[in-house]
């Protein structure tokens, strides 16, 4: 990465842990938020972790920690969601802010 080129080996892990802190307090803060949408039923629970290609049920889990499961691939993918839909808003408005330049000097 051009970005990191400069860096030391224990920046770049320091850099990399903060990041990973970062994504853990996004994602818990989404769980958070998406809480009442995640089904309570057992059988709509594992549909859930099945339609996403997730193991229905780990070893060891009980019926809580199986719901704790799909709300935090829930809150992943709505993560992810929106990250994107940032990223190409920002392409977009990047893209726009250069065509409006290119038109006052043309």
């Amino acid at each position: 990465d051009s970005n990191n080129s400069g860096m030391s080996a224990e920046t770049l892990a320091m850099q990399n842990e903060t990041d990973h802190q970062m994504w853990e307090m996004k994602i818990l803060q989404v769980m958070f938020t998406i809480q009442s949408q995640v089904p309570t039923l057992s059988q709509d629970v594992r549909n859930g972790l099945r339609q996403r290609g997730h193991a229905v049920h780990l070893f060891g889990e009980n019926p809580a920690q199986i719901r704790q499961r799909l709300t935090r691939v829930m809150a992943e993918e709505q993560h992810q969601q929106e990250s994107s839909r940032q990223t190409n808003n920002h392409t977009n408005n990047h893209n726009n802010n250069n065509n409006n330049n290119n038109n006052m000097y043309a």
